[in-house]
C-alpha cells in the first residue's frame, strides 16, 4: 500500500513540476485510460458466472441502498436547513 501512495505522490510532483502546460493532452489520455479500465472491469464481471448469477440480488440491494441514502440525505438536509435558518 505504501508503494501505491509513493507512486501517486511521485506522479503528482512530476505533474506539478513538468506538465503544467499540457493539461489537455493528459486529460484525453486519462479519459481513455479510465474508459479502458471500465471496459476491462465489465469484461471481467461479464465473464464470471458467479457474479452474473448474483446480479439480480446485488441489483436489489443496490437499489435499496440508493433509495435509503437519498431519503437520509433529504432528512439530514431538512434538519440542517432548519438549524441554520433559525
Amino acid at each position: 500500500m505504501i508503494i501505491l501512495i509513493l507512486v501517486l505522490l511521485a506522479g503528482a510532483i512530476i505533474g506539478r513540476i513538468f506538465l503544467q502546460g499540457r493539461k489537455l493532452r493528459i486529460s484525453k489520455l486519462l479519459m481513455f485510460t479510465v474508459a479502458l479500465l471500465i471496459g476491462v472491469l465489465g469484461y471481467n464481471i461479464g465473464s464470471n458466472p458467479e457474479i452474473t448469477t448474483a446480479l439480480p440480488r446485488l441489483g436489489l440491494i443496490s437499489v435499496i441502498l440508493g433509495i435509503t441514502g437519498m431519503i437520509g440525505s433529504i432528512i439530514a438536509t431538512y434538519f440542517v436547513d432548519k438549524f441554520l435558518n433559525r
